[in-house]
């Protein structure tokens, strides 16, 4: 048996080389968006902007303790990258389990990790812990609602369920028990299709999911310099600040998805234009090859008709992505909307490369059987694919633009400077 073909050696192989791949091309320093306010946040156990993301504060801090080298924004940078790699590692594992193939794991796995939109894990971001903080997380709703519907069918049908439960609610009725007798039978039924043990292990984790919020009220009490809505009480109406404000993100405005100033196509048929973006985008995202194998994958689990995991999947990718965009309408011809548009792509396209694994491991069944004297093992090549065309445009290493306008900017106000501080921006400026 070739190495190729053993999933450990391959496991292995795919950490080693993320690992490596991430760590030269990482930021060293402090990079755009929110890394300022996030590494900052992190390094003085501070409350970044809302909903405070205290896990990756909390993480970042940790990283900050344990890695002896490198700069402070450095040491923050890699937990998106850390994060990052672990997500791609389960995502081979994901594959594997899925197609029995190593090869097609490994790869499925190289085309997300070295996509366009991973770059966003080589700097601080919170998107290296997913988006598990932000309300974008919804649009996987629809799928793992799905998913539980036609898990727990079977165990609706009538007569599992019905033929037991109506005597008893009949008897019920006729005593005038209807409610809340009638909802007792219901979850006394609902337990036995569920035991109370799983829901109750289900409430325990939601509840523990929570618990680094808790962090924010002890970290607002000893005043740090990055303090976003002050949280260490639950509401101060006078200075419009509190734990309520920055858990329900209300500067932002509570239930808004994206920032105000982002410009939204304002008529036609936006729809059809962010079908086509969304197109544009995800072409360039995996090199088009990855294109190519990700239809391959979605053909050949329709043609096997297997329809839950096919749903699931297009539901993963499709609702977070097209159906965001179309939802939220930005125009992608303004920067502020690109730049909102395109760090959400990263969860999606987690659905993305699992189809691009069935897709490599069609191809290669399909030239196994066409062409025996083929190696299937050739397509370990492919890994080079999203490397080369990829590299040079998200190499964060070398990117020290904002470090270097910071730097500058202090500078030419070093000899006396007054803080101005809006809850937003802290700014020098000349006395």
């Amino acid at each position: 048996m070739s190495f190729l073909e053993k999933p450990r050696v391959l496991f292995y192989l795919l950490l080693f080389l993320i690992f490596g791949v991430y760590l030269s091309t990482v930021s060293r320093t402090v990079s755009f968006g929110d890394a300022g306010d996030l590494i900052t946040a992190a390094f003085e156990m501070g409350v970044p902007h809302p909903p405070g993301y205290p896990l990756h504060t909390i993480l970042g801090k940790l990283f900050t303790a344990l890695i002896p080298i490198g700069e402070i924004a450095f040491r923050v940078n890699l937990v998106s990258s850390f994060f990052g790699l672990l997500t791609i590692l389960l995502i081979y594992g994901i594959i594997y389990k899925l197609t029995k193939s190593p090869l097609a794991a490994f790869l499925g796995g190289s085309f997300l990790a070295f996509s366009t939109r991973n770059y966003f894990l080589l700097f601080c971001f919170v998107y290296g812990l997913a988006l598990t903080n932000h309300l974008t997380i919804v649009f996987l709703a629809p799928a793992f609602l799905f998913l539980i519907i036609v898990t727990i069918r079977p165990s609706l049908k009538r007569s599992d369920l019905q033929r037991e439960a109506e005597p008893k609610l009949q008897a019920e009725a006729k005593e005038g028990r209807t409610f809340p007798g009638s909802l007792k039978t219901f979850f006394q039924e609902l337990f036995r299709i569920i035991p109370p043990k799983i829901i109750g292990l289900g409430l325990i984790l939601f509840f523990v999911g929570l618990l680094p919020y808790l962090y924010l009220i002890p970290a607002a009490s000893h005043n740090p310099l990055v303090n976003w809505d002050n949280p260490k009480t639950w509401y101060n109406a006078q200075e419009l600040s509190g734990l309520k404000r920055i858990l329900t993100r209300a500067d932002y405005g509570t239930g808004r998805w994206t920032s105000t100033t982002a410009s939204v196509i304002p008529s036609g048929r936006p729809a059809v234009y962010q079908l086509l973006f969304f197109s544009e985008m995800t072409f360039y995202q995996f090199a088009g090859l990855g294109v190519v194998l990700l239809l391959l994958g979605i053909i050949v689990l329709a043609k096997k008709r297997n329809w839950i995991d096919l749903t699931f999947l297009l539901s993963v990718f499709l609702i977070p992505s097209a159906g965001f965009m179309i939802y939220t309408n930005l125009s992608y011809t303004d920067s502020a909307a690109l730049s909102a548009l395109e760090r959400f792509l990263i969860m999606p396209y987690l659905g993305a490369a699992i189809f691009i694994g069935w897709g490599i491991k069609s191809a290669a069944d399909f030239l196994k059987e066409k062409l025996p004297q083929f190696d299937y093992r050739y397509f370990a090549i492919l890994i080079f694919f999203p490397i080369i065309f990829h590299y040079a445009n998200v190499d964060q290493s070398k990117n020290y633009l904002f470090y270097d306008y910071g730097r500058l900017m202090f500078d030419s106000t070093r000899e006396v400077v007054i803080k101005k501080d809006d809850k937003a921006v802290a700014q020098p400026t000349k006395a």
